[in-house]
């Protein structure tokens, strides 16, 4: 068996091969090592963006209530120019009809 690794194909194929195991085991360390610090930095930028939507919430919850009063104001103000428009367009169909004398045929 010792001559048969011994022999030059054989030891220069085996060699090669254990080159190319620890080849692959560096790769390995250093992907491992990048895939690390990515998680890393992953969780610093999760727990930033957790901070920043807090400060957020926080600070606007105040503004929440008004918010909801002013769109309530608005979407009633918004019916009333309707009912509004609706009046005057007919009240303008009205006196056209009158002025036009179609009234009195």
């Amino acid at each position: 068996m010792l001559c048969f690794l011994l022999s030059t194909e054989n030891f220069s194929s085996l060699i090669i091969y254990i080159y190319i195991f620890f080849f692959l085991c560096q790769m390995l360390s250093i992907i491992e090592d990048v895939q690390h610090h990515n998680e890393s930095v992953l969780e610093k930028l999760w727990k930033e963006f957790q901070k920043t939507l807090q400060e957020y919430i926080s600070s606007t919850e105040d503004k929440q209530s008004q918010y909801a009063k002013l769109k309530t104001q608005d979407e009633a103000s918004t019916e009333a120019i309707l009912k509004h428009c609706k009046i005057l367009t007919n009240l303008y169909v009205s006196v056209n009809y009158y002025a036009s004398g179609r009234c009195y045929t």
